[in-house]
């Protein structure tokens, strides 16, 4: 295919979803409503098909932390999937306490002001929306380099990514140290400082003045 036929939109993603929302009070509200304590770290994962998204992988690394941190840990999983597998997975580890499938959530936003870290380590991924959305809400991110939007989350500095090919302790010992590390406030500051200044949100006008700029030039040669 012609070069000159490839056209590179933005992403897409939907700013209002995470615009006029009380970070502070929503991260309250939300580890009031499920008994996490001040002192608790809360990650979170959100997308459909939890075998492709890596869940058994986040729930691997859990079980893997340090004592001191794994009873102060808790894992939220939002999404729609057959969660039986990695229950039973969960376990057999002994971190079933630890570990919440959410289900379907319209509120996604107000759970990314509650974590403390997004995991996304897909074993494929196309693209990865998730992590921008958590760009955009301060969120900081530990993902597989694999995503595509992943390259956003390294240039951003709002997280870090585990290089191919993957290797499970790995993802254990940077799970712990970002836990720990003292870079998390900037983290948080970088993503919804990144998400300002890229645009990442105008895919359908964009796509739309393709269109209309195509349209024209097919009438004129006509």
């Amino acid at each position: 295919t012609p070069t000159e036929r490839f056209h590179t939109l933005p992403p897409g993603i939907d700013r209002a979803r995470f615009s006029n929302i009380n970070a502070g009070a929503e991260r309250q509200a939300i580890r009031k409503e499920f008994g996490i304590a001040d002192n608790e770290y809360l990650l979170l994962m959100v997308g459909s098909s939890f075998q492709t998204k890596g869940v058994d992988r986040s729930i691997l690394a859990l079980s893997g932390l340090p004592e001191r941190l794994k009873k102060r840990t808790r894992l939220f999983i939002i999404g729609k999937g057959k969660s039986r597998p990695f229950e039973k997975m969960a376990r057999r580890l002994n971190v079933i306490e630890r570990v919440h499938f959410l289900g379907e959530r319209d509120a996604v936003a107000r759970f990314m002001c509650a974590a403390d870290l997004l995991l996304h380590p897909a074993y494929s991924e196309n693209t990865g929306t998730v992590l921008l959305e958590s760009l955009l809400s301060g969120l900081p991110v530990l993902a597989t380099d694999i995503c595509g939007f992943a390259f956003h989350i390294r240039n951003a500095r709002a997280g870090w990514l585990v290089p191919s090919p993957f290797d499970q302790k790995v993802f254990n010992h940077m799970l712990e140290q970002m836990l720990e590390s003292p870079e998390k406030q900037n983290w948080k500051n970088n993503g919804p400082v990144y998400a300002s200044r890229h645009d990442l949100y105008s895919m359908p006008e964009k796509a739309a003045a393709i269109i209309r700029t195509i349209a024209r030039r097919n009438k004129d040669t006509q």
